[in-house]
């Protein structure tokens, strides 16, 4: 599970960076959430969604600006929330799934709250 939220960390900090559909980088603020990589498996599960939810602000912010992303960057970004809010908890125990589900949620409206407020600088 480590390897597999490794590389959705890293598909959604390109997602904002180098394959940014703006030419620039989204905004700092995501790479700054994705960079916290718990030992913990729910805990790291919850820090990717923070980033996630973070970047889903950034996106939305620029469609509804009429700046819509190329259908390959979201079907990326799709297929990250899949797993990681739906494919991945699967893996975890019964309470720590539990308490995943309890997470979930706020973790990616504290993501998306904190993309509100996070231009890229420069």
């Amino acid at each position: 599970m480590r390897e597999d939220i490794k590389r959705i960390r890293l598909i959604l900090s390109r997602l904002n960076g180098m394959w940014s559909f703006t030419n620039h980088p989204l905004s700092y603020q995501v790479d700054l959430l994705l960079r916290i990589e718990p030992e913990n498996p729910v805990e790291n599960l919850v820090y990717a969604i923070r980033g996630y939810g973070c970047l889903a602000r950034l996106a939305g912010n620029h469609i509804e600006d009429g700046i819509n992303p190329p259908a390959e960057w979201s079907r990326l970004f799709a297929q990250c929330g899949q797993r990681l809010m739906f494919d991945l908890p699967e893996g975890l125990k019964y309470f720590d799934r539990q308490s995943f589900e309890k997470q979930a949620a706020k973790a990616f409206m504290f993501g998306f709250v904190t993309g509100g407020d996070s231009p890229s600088p420069g």
